[in-house]
């Protein structure tokens, strides 16, 4: 009897033992499988973000060519509006396409980064151009690395009376001067006198005090310095800048910085205060692409100075003065000397 309770107890251990064993294999194996499940998800997912990036991309293609094709108002539907400037199901066998493309042709702000310090690369050339008269223009800006760089301290003694800027050796990484030049162009203004009389340059110095900002026109004022505030939230530095001149709905602006370069985000107002929409300035485009249950969204900003169908006024931009010589004869017609090559009437001033 000892003996048969003794097979029976090892027939019980065993048998528990082998379930144990059994559970423990079972639990390597569901582990493994949810690794490998989870490994192959995140695989394929990281393979369907790019296809909905892709997708996001061809629909920011095909609004810049709904652009080129002469476009001037704005897509604010998701539809496929546009006739068959979107195709909104790149595959129909993957699946992959883009679902939303949003197009702001006028948007209250414009947005450059980097815009880079003077004599190192071009200046930045936008139009300003609204519906309504410009009474004034709010700038934000920073530098393009806000962890290395601090606004100035203690403010700036010379501010609003042309003074001498202090050596590069002596700013650091501190955030960067904007200069700002503006050009008021349109019909009937492009005489010397009204350059002369009504076009802008100012210099924002990022300082860490307050203070409320107004720019004149005309070489008598060009080059004053505008102390601005940087202890703001995300783009630090921020001031609105009151124009004293004839009031104007369309400029150039020139763009470029001192030091360090900046990014910088500016916007027209009117008398009451209320932000005025850009015309030929950029356009924003906003595409969503999907790929299965993956989504992807970007936005960008074009400048529609480079899209077919929108005119730059600007018809020579140059880092340095341009001296432009002109031989008029003192007869009644006016008749410049004809350069050579050339027919005398076709070089006839009216």
């Amino acid at each position: 009897m000892m003996k048969r309770l003794d097979k029976e107890q090892n027939g019980f251990v065993s048998i528990f033992s082998a379930l144990i064993l059994m559970t423990i294999i079972s639990l390597i194996t569901i582990g493994f499988t949810y690794s490998t499940n989870r490994s192959l998800r995140r695989t394929l997912d990281d393979q369907l973000n790019t296809q909905a990036f892709y997708a996001a991309e061809s629909g920011v293609n095909d609004a810049v060519a709904y652009l080129n094709g002469g476009a001037a108002a704005d897509k604010t539907s998701c539809d496929s509006g546009g006739g068959s400037a979107f195709n909104y199901t790149v595959d129909s066998g993957l699946n992959v396409g883009y679902s939303c493309v949003l197009i702001d042709v006028d948007p209250p702000e414009q947005v450059f980064s980097p815009v880079p310090v003077q004599g190192t690369d071009k200046a930045i050339v936008t139009n300003v151009s609204t519906a309504s008269n410009i009474n004034s223009i709010v700038f934000k800006w920073d530098s393009t690395q806000p962890s290395l760089s601090n606004p100035r301290t203690g403010g700036f003694g010379g501010g609003g009376t042309f003074p001498p800027l202090p050596p590069k050796t002596t700013w650091g990484n501190d955030i960067g001067i904007v200069r700002v030049d503006l050009v008021p162009v349109g019909l009937g203004l492009l005489d010397r006198q009204n350059l002369v009389d009504n076009s802008y340059t100012f210099f924002l110095y990022p300082t860490n005090t307050n203070y409320n900002v107004a720019a004149q026109p005309g070489q008598a004022n060009s080059g004053v310095t505008l102390l601005t505030n940087c202890n703001s939230t995300g783009l630090r530095c921020q001031t609105e800048v009151f124009l004293g001149g004839p009031a104007r709905n369309q400029y150039q602006m020139r763009l470029q910085s001192l030091y360090n370069p900046t990014q910088v985000t500016f916007g027209p107002e009117d008398a009451g205060g209320t932000a005025l929409n850009m015309i030929d300035g950029q356009a924003i485009i906003d595409s969503t692409g999907r790929a299965n249950d993956v989504f992807r969204r970007l936005q960008v900003r074009v400048p529609l100075s480079e899209v077919v169908g929108y005119t730059d006024p600007f018809a020579l931009n140059s880092a340095n003065s341009i001296c432009k010589r002109l031989q008029v004869s003192p007869a009644a017609g006016n008749n410049i000397d004809a350069p050579t090559g050339y027919a005398p009437d076709e070089c006839t001033v009216d």
